[in-house]
């Protein structure tokens, strides 16, 4: 759907009216420019005439152009473009400053300016509070033309779309209507949330100070859906801040509402209710999401439906109810500790990882790691390459090799199995990005050392559009990759499939930094704990939590330091693989498959494969 508003501002509450009736764009630089007043209630004596406004006419002008401060590259570059732009239509060179003003007074001070951006200036920060996150406005108001999207994708398609709708290269002027205020909307499967009429915009989320990961997680994806699916911002905050009227309480917050559930929720069981203007969100374990999932998906946007919802039928009464996963998985995310088994777990949990949230899950087994190098006697231990090319494609293979079987031939993985069938998919690793783990899931090669083969395979997949996300080498940021990545393939109602990876829990043990294995074991576990929460908010999807295989070998010591030592040594100071299984969590449709069995790792690609539909899928 296409819609472009060009509206005068006759009045304030024209100007509501006029952002109401914004529609949402698919392509914006094919809107027609509207030439007319959009019709309203307000009296034709009112109406004032249309004055267009050349803020650049003959090579001359008093405007310049202003960016903020802390501007990204690819902003700071779009202004300087969009510079030479006006420079050649209009023969007007115009001064370039930032928003970094010393006095407070001159920031309101009217002044004749060209704003790119996210700025101080009071029309952005009004602009930036009317408009959602993909969509884009440009306005004049004050002596300033503002041109700002709700994020940086979005105003870089602002600056091209003023480019081409406003600066004209035949006339040399750039010409606007005087209190032009035109919107362009990104095409959301939620237009817009309310609560019994109250625009969502008016809650904040709260989540009890110094929560667990689950519940502060289950917090955030909450936010995180309501951005992704209906760009509105909503804030996470912690229950020591000011109370505001309208708040969703996820977990067992200090406000009064949350007070009203007295008594324990029994396993297996969810809260969701209203209590006055709050909205009371708990769980038993795990499922501190569960209502928060329940109210996105049952009252926010229920299967089919799309447009302005306004959630009108809460539960008024905190009763437990039972939560059960949908029937059938449609979607899947596998999750990859590389090098990690049961024991550096257990090292972490003994220093200072207060839970390995996974622990919690209701679907528990193994892994069986051994490759086929391993089988036919010609290797001691599997090495990554194999274990994750057994993983993505259900065949045993020979050490080194990626995404091909011990014959050297190309084998499909559940990656181009699920973008077959058109589900979004994504590849994210703290390892480099041709890494043995992710170059199962993304190469075809007979050798994990051939980079330049395997970055050179990874480039076109994207290129040609075949992955929706793939990154590498994200480190620290491992958790908000992954909030980036699982909302990417998960906007509207796309079906996906993600492979994430912490890979540095392998090469740490590797060289016994063991501060730095329990540090990336804390950085696996956060992700973790988002993802079941994601799973929560996304019906139909299997979450499976693994590793490809164990590294180091550690073995319990009271009288070590951190209470392990390591057994698989090659020198004093490296480890080498064992063929230890390897522990495995899974939560979600059918994942029942796991509880209590040692799982070929084989196996789980084949369960993964048949999430999308293959029947014969691996060896």
């Amino acid at each position: 759907m296409k819609t472009r508003l060009l509206s005068l501002l006759l009045c304030t509450l024209m100007v509501l009216g006029c952002l109401t009736s914004c529609g949402t764009p698919s392509d914006p630089a094919q809107t027609t420019v509207a030439t007319t007043v959009t019709e309203a209630t307000t009296p034709a004596e009112t109406e004032k005439p249309v004055e267009m406004l050349d803020l650049i006419a003959d090579g001359k002008t008093e405007y310049s152009l202003v960016r903020s401060e802390s501007s990204s590259q690819a902003i700071i570059q779009r202004v300087s473009t969009l510079r030479t732009q006006i420079k050649e239509a209009t023969g007007a060179s115009l001064s370039y400053n930032t928003d970094w003003i010393k006095r407070g007074d001159e920031v309101a001070a009217e002044a004749k300016e060209i704003v790119i951006g996210t700025t101080n200036r009071p029309q952005t920060l009004d602009v930036l509070g009317k408009i959602r996150e993909k969509d884009f406005a440009i306005t004049y108001a004050g002596g300033r033309l503002v041109i700002t999207g709700g994020n940086e994708e979005a105003t870089l398609r602002a600056v091209d779309y003023f480019v081409e709708n406003y600066l004209n290269k035949e006339t040399g002027k750039l010409t606007v209507p005087d209190n032009l205020f035109d919107v362009v909307a990104h095409d959301y499967p939620i237009d817009g949330i309310s609560i019994k009429g109250v625009d969502i915009r008016e809650y904040q989320i709260v989540v009890p100070l110094n929560c667990d990961l689950y519940t502060y997680y289950a917090g955030v994806n909450l936010a995180d859906f309501v951005k992704t699916n209906a760009g509105i911002t909503l804030n996470v905050v912690t229950d020591d801040q000011p109370e505001t009227e309208y708040e969703f309480l996820v977990g067992k917050t200090n406000r009064a509402a949350s007070s009203s559930v007295t008594s324990a929720i029994p396993a297996g069981q969810y809260i969701l209710g209203a209590v006055d203007k709050k909205i009371v969100m708990q769980g038993d374990s795990y499922l501190v999401g569960a209502g928060v999932g329940v109210f996105l998906n049952e009252y926010v946007k229920p299967a089919g439906v799309s447009g302005n919802q306004d959630v009108t039928t809460l539960p008024t009464t905190l009763s437990a109810q039972p939560y059960t996963f949908a029937a059938e998985a449609k979607s899947a995310i596998l999750m990859i500790g590389d090098g990690m088994g049961h024991n550096h777990v257990n090292l972490a949990l003994a220093n200072g990882l207060s839970e390995f949230v996974a622990e919690q899950l209701p679907n528990i087994g193994s892994s069986v790691t051994k490759s086929q190098s391993v089988i036919e006697g010609k290797a001691t231990f599997t090495d990554s390459a194999a274990s994750a090319t057994a993983l993505a494609t259900g065949h045993k293979t020979v050490n080194g090799y990626v995404g091909v079987n011990k014959y050297v031939k190309t084998i499909q993985n559940v990656r181009e199995l699920a973008d077959s069938i058109g589900a979004k998919t994504a590849v994210l690793t703290t390892d480099v990005i041709t890494g043995a783990t992710p170059g199962g899931f993304l190469c075809h090669h007979f050798s994990r050392n051939d980079t330049a083969i395997l970055q050179k395979q990874v480039d076109d997949l994207i290129e040609n559009g075949m992955i929706e996300y793939c990154k590498g080498s994200v480190d620290d940021k491992l958790i908000d990759e992954t909030r980036v990545a699982l909302q990417t393939i998960s906007e509207g109602d796309s079906r996906f499939f993600a492979m994430i990876e912490e890979g540095y829990i392998d090469k740490h043990a590797h060289n016994i930094r063991v501060e730095q294995v329990i540090h990336t074991v804390k950085r696996y576990n956060e992700s973790i704990a988002y993802a079941v929460q994601f799973v929560l908010c996304h019906p139909g999807t299997a979450l499976v939590i693994t590793a490809d295989h164990e590294t180091g070998g550690i073995t319990e010591n009271s009288n070590n330091q951190y209470g392990y030592v390591w057994t698989s040594h090659t020198s004093s100071t490296y480890t080498e693989h064992t063929n230890r299984d390897v522990p495995l969590y899974a939560v979600g449709s059918e994942t029942e498959y796991f509880k209590n069995n040692a799982t070929e790792n084989i196996d789980v690609a084949k369960f993964i494969a048949s999430v999308f539909g293959a029947t014969t899928f691996g060896q």
